[in-house]
């Protein structure tokens, strides 16, 4: 009988290591010495991470080779001076509309370039980076913003944003509601400036767990509301102007305003 329950055990352990723990090109966090945080990538057969690089700091261009945009953005953030992660991904603004008092509000996500889907379902997938502003706006998302600690029932003064982040997160479980962003415990800065055109500078600077995300993104946005309707430019919505907005199907959104959770300013609509 002993000689049968060690045979499973054995087998796990030759079968469970030749298993993928990640995706191949990956990178998430590391520990380095003295309490800060360097950068690691999975390797090729995605069984194992690689050394983790203490040593990078933000430059010019990221991973991806992007250069710096006129207002001196490079598309990173940084995590307690540590890594350069890129925001070169999907990239949209969401109008939730006044679904919690008199404030306008807006959702920002900003996914690195391993991402890819939209917030229609949603259908995120891929592993990788998500920076999430919250903001609780007077109309317009221009402008500078104060911490807002989110709460069960919210009731946020205009001009307030709750940050929120996912590190090395696998966004299908994001999509299907089985994980959801933390939230970051102060905030720094949240800078906005509309420009025109569906593009954007945002400047961000907050505290998590992990010490203190500073970043930046500069370019267009994808626009989605979540009441309906349509959307203006040269996206799926129809009417007229220059951009890439866009709204979601206007006969069955996939938000459901009416029961909202509260959590990360959504619920999907039961099918």
């Amino acid at each position: 009988m002993r000689l049968l329950l060690v045979i499973p055990a054995i087998f796990c352990v030759v079968s469970c290591a030749n298993s993928p723990i990640c995706d191949p090109g990956t990178t998430q966090l590391c520990v380095c010495s003295g309490d800060t945080y360097g950068v690691q990538e999975c390797g090729s057969d995605g069984r194992a991470w690689g050394e983790c690089v203490c040593d990078e700091s933000v430059t010019g261009t990221d991973d991806t080779g992007s250069e710096d945009t006129d207002m001196g953005c490079n598309n990173t953030f940084s995590v307690d001076g540590e890594g350069s992660f890129n925001l070169d991904g999907v990239s949209e603004i969401i109008n939730f509309g006044t679904i919690w008092n008199s404030t306008t509000n807006f959702e920002i996500r900003l996914f690195s370039s391993s991402i890819s889907g939209n917030a229609n379902g949603p259908t995120y997938t891929g592993t990788g980076y998500l920076i999430l502003l919250d903001l609780h706006t007077d109309g317009t998302v221009d402008g500078s913003y104060d911490y807002y600690a989110a709460d069960f029932l919210p009731d946020p003064d205009p001009e307030t944003c709750t940050p929120k982040y996912f590190f090395n997160q696998n966004m299908d479980r994001y999509s299907s509601g089985m994980a959801f962003p933390s939230e970051a415990s102060a905030l720094d800065e949240v800078t906005i400036v509309d420009n025109g055109a569906s593009n954007y500078d945002i400047r961000f600077v907050f505290d998590t767990d992990r010490g203190k995300v500073d970043g930046c993104y500069s370019g267009e946005l994808a626009y989605w509301t979540a009441t309906g309707g349509s959307g203006s430019g040269s996206g799926s919505g129809s009417g007229s102007g220059s951009g890439s907005s866009r709204a979601p199907n206007t006969h069955f959104p996939p938000w459901d305003t009416e029961n909202n959770s509260g959590l990360n300013g959504w619920t999907v609509r039961a099918q």
